[in-house]
């Protein structure tokens, strides 16, 4: 661009020596921002921190087709779009038909045994609670714009020193999390399949559902089909925990660095300014107040389903480590 001083003789300035000079330069560059400061003010404010502090566990629900909603990877909250006709909520009815599917045959065994089996009763509550969570996701997703446009106006009244620490926490607590629940999903499949000395076939199995198998029978492509349906299923079913806690700590490191904006500019405030200074930070305060009200209100219903699940199977572990302690002393 330097060399070619016929093209932009016109549009940039060049000195007695033939070299275009530094202010001339980023005169050209910011040409198009002068033109419309409004439009690179907006472009700005749109870069939402939250939306940045999220992307990895929103972009891992689009791969387990929950929050079926377009720009999630992008920092512009504005270029958020649900569709309702879109592959994406394809996607998300196809696996909640399976999940459909998964606990219909589950029902159905737990009716045939005729009794309370606590193997069918968990596959009840797991496919169950994984659906709600789908569902609960499907609600929340036509509001979920609206809900992040909020976030994202309360933000950028505050000094977000620490956004980048938060979005690495939650980054490595989405990964942790998500490759502990697939090795734990893999190590519970692979103990069946060493203990079956009886059964030879040890891809059978590995896997064998019992709820289809009661039902269809033994096929390997029926039993894959299953076995990837209730992979999906289980990774749905271990979101609503990741997804939870990173709104967690989005919105506690939203008041944190209140705070600390509060300790670093109280004390330089002159005395003529400071009536209109602490008004400020009450609204702002007020404001997040009532914020958090809102995010309660939204993520209420993956709460008490999270907190109805896990409460339920820690009982079972706890049931099943007594009884084999019970086995043990007699």
């Amino acid at each position: 661009m330097i060399n070619n001083n016929i093209i932009l003789r016109d549009r940039i300035d060049v000195d007695l020596l033939g070299n275009i000079t530094t202010q001339n330069i980023l005169h050209y560059l910011n040409e198009e921002d002068r033109k419309d400061p409004k439009k690179k003010k907006e472009k700005a404010a749109s870069r939402s921190t939250i939306q940045l502090e999220l992307q990895t566990p929103l972009i891992f629900a689009q791969i387990i087709s929950l929050l079926p909603i377009y720009g999630v990877s992008s920092p512009d909250y504005k270029k958020l779009r649900y569709e309702w006709k879109s592959w994406k909520m394809f996607y998300s009815m196809v696996v909640i038909a399976i999940n459909i599917t998964h606990c219909s045959f589950a029902i159905n065994r737990y009716v045939r045994d005729r009794g309370v089996s606590y193997k069918s009763l968990g596959d009840i509550m797991f496919f169950g609670s994984a659906l709600l969570v789908s569902i609960s996701f499907l609600i929340l997703v036509r509001q979920w714009k609206d809900f992040i446009s909020k976030w994202a106006a309360l933000q950028s009244e505050i000094n977000n020193y620490e956004s980048l620490t938060v979005q690495k926490k939650i980054k490595l607590l989405t990964y942790c999390l998500i490759f502990s629940s697939i090795f734990e999903h893999i190590l519970s499949n692979t103990q069946f399949m060493l203990t079956a000395e009886a059964n030879p076939d040890r891809l059978r199995a590995f896997l064998d559902n019992a709820n289809i198998t009661s039902v269809f029978g033994y096929n390997v492509w029926l039993a894959l089909f299953a076995y990837l349906g209730n992979f999906l299923v289980t990774l749905i079913w271990n979101y609503a925990d990741i997804f939870l806690t990173a709104i967690s700590l989005s919105l506690a490191n939203m008041f944190k660095q209140f705070n600390k904006e509060l300790r670093m500019t109280a004390a330089t405030v002159p005395e003529d300014k400071a009536i209109s200074y602490w008004r400020k930070k009450r609204e702002l305060y007020n404001s997040l107040s009532l914020f958090a009200k809102t995010v309660e209100d939204k993520m209420s219903r993956l709460v008490l389903i999270s907190f109805a699940v896990n409460l339920y199977f820690i009982c079972i572990q706890l049931l099943n480590s007594i009884k084999s302690n019970a086995s043990l002393t007699k």
